[in-house]
């Protein structure tokens, strides 16, 4: 009697790629990893969503090294056509897994001289965080020993990333490359290398803006929040005045994100709590949008009644200024009714669609808002505050690292390291394992658990 099933499938040995899906793939990946960067510090995206961000991206990267050469060239062909970092990173990615090590300064070197685009060497660096450790180690070790300064600095990015401990010739703080002494100071930063602080000192007076903010952040990483915040201010008035003083967009988007996340890490280099008179000269100089970003990272409950007037009905950025609200205290503004309606009308803060990055937020009505922090104020214990807690309790700054808003897990992850010089600093963009050996890490450096060295060695393990 005849079999009543089917005879078996059996796929073709040279069946070609769909043209069309790896297009998909390339610019799905591209958008997903720009979304990953630009939710460094977003409200409304939790640490489940970008789990679920990043599973999807790693989905649309498998089905491009499915797609073999054709995969490479699409991403080549997405590369050359729009020359964003998105699409850098996705080339970058595929084309460092297929490369012979040796061969890998080679490449970036071309890439650097062939399509220069900003986020370039950020992409870089985060291709090698996603491939194998066994693929990527051997082509970071070949960059490391290029005379070049190009492959260097992304391998120092790279390694920031992943945490691996480089001793660092001392001949490359004074290197002519810009780019690589910016890099050497996000590297040390990254992975608080105190005894570099003398070196970061001095760069704060680098003739190059980048270098100077990248020391800036790194002395706020490695713990000196009071020289950090000497040289974060003119940075963030720098980028400022280049997005308003910016012509073309693309570059005018890099600084106006480069304003926001420096104006973050203003407010974690505050002293605390901070004197009226500094607060009233930052609102003076800072445009409102990073002024408001400044207090909601400084946590400070005494300075929500500078909020009142940015709440106003009609004001471009009250949307951002109830965030602050919310960010320090916890409440929810739907449930509390101190929100306008859904269709009330409210102006477009930057003018142009896609610019806003509180789109979405709940707007609200200022009145009710200052009703209810005067019943509600006494509740709350002095800050820094996030979510209702003090940051001074390291279980709510873990409990806030580990579930919160993205926006929420960029702040404790910063409070966090005022409680000691051996926990080490999440970076919320980081791959999920990562962020997961960060959490344990920085438990066991709060009980008191391991050295600075121990817990770079703990991350490091889960890598690739």
């Amino acid at each position: 009697m005849a079999s009543t099933f089917p005879a078996p499938f059996r796929c073709p040995k040279a069946m070609p790629p769909i043209m069309p899906l790896v297009l998909r793939h390339a610019q799905d990946a591209a958008w997903l990893y720009a979304q990953m960067l630009a939710d460094r510090a977003a409200p409304l995206v939790d640490f489940d969503r970008l789990r679920h961000f990043q599973r999807l991206l790693a989905a649309h990267l498998d089905g491009l090294i499915a797609a073999g050469e054709a995969g490479r060239d699409m991403a080549l062909e997405q590369v050359k056509k729009w020359k964003g970092a998105g699409e850098i990173f996705v080339w970058s990615f595929l084309e460092l897994q297929a490369t012979d090590p040796a061969a890998t300064p080679d490449l970036l070197f071309q890439l650097r001289e062939t399509s220069p685009a900003p986020g370039q060497a950020e992409a870089l660096a985060w291709a090698w965080v996603w491939i194998p450790e066994m693929v990527a180690g051997p082509a970071i070790e070949a960059c490391l020993k290029d005379a070049h300064p190009w492959p260097l600095e992304a391998a120092l990015g790279a390694l920031g990333l992943k945490r691996q401990a480089f001793t660092l010739p001392s001949d490359l703080w004074e290197h002519e490359a810009a780019g690589l002494r910016a890099a050497l100071c996000r590297y040390v930063g990254r992975l608080r290398m105190g005894e570099h602080i003398s070196r970061l000192y001095a760069a704060t007076a680098d003739d190059q803006a980048a270098v100077r903010r990248e020391a800036a952040v790194a002395l706020l990483l490695c713990g000196q929040p009071g020289a950090a915040l000497r040289a974060l201010f003119p940075a963030v008035r720098e980028c400022a005045e280049e997005v308003e003083g910016g012509e073309d967009g693309g570059e005018v988007l890099e600084a106006e994100r480069r304003a926001q996340h420096l104006a973050r890490l203003l407010g974690h280099a505050l002293p605390f709590p901070c004197p009226g008179e500094v607060l009233d000269h930052l609102s003076q100089t800072l445009p409102e949008y990073l002024f408001l970003l400044t207090l909601a990272h400084h946590g400070d409950p005494a300075v929500i009644p500078r909020l009142w007037p940015h709440l106003g009905q009609g004001r471009p950025y009250a949307a951002r200024a109830l965030r602050v609200l919310t960010l320090m205290t916890g409440l929810n503004p739907e449930e509390t009714g101190i929100c306008l309606p859904d269709d009330a009308e409210t102006p477009e803060p930057f003018g142009l669609p896609g610019r806003d990055m509180d789109a979405g937020l709940p707007v609200p009505d200022c009145r009710k808002a200052e009703q209810w922090w005067e019943s509600h104020k006494a509740e709350y214990p002095e800050g820094p505050l996030i979510g209702g807690d003090s940051l001074k309790d390291p279980e709510a700054s873990l409990r806030h690292l580990e579930t919160g808003p993205q926006d929420q897990r960029f702040a404790a992850s910063l409070h966090l390291l005022r409680l000691g010089e051996n926990l080490p600093w999440l970076d919320t963009r980081a791959p999920i394992a990562v962020q997961k050996a960060c959490f344990r890490a920085i438990r066991r450096g709060l009980e008191g658990e391991g050295s600075a060295s121990d817990t770079r060695k703990e991350t490091l393990s889960v890598v690739g």
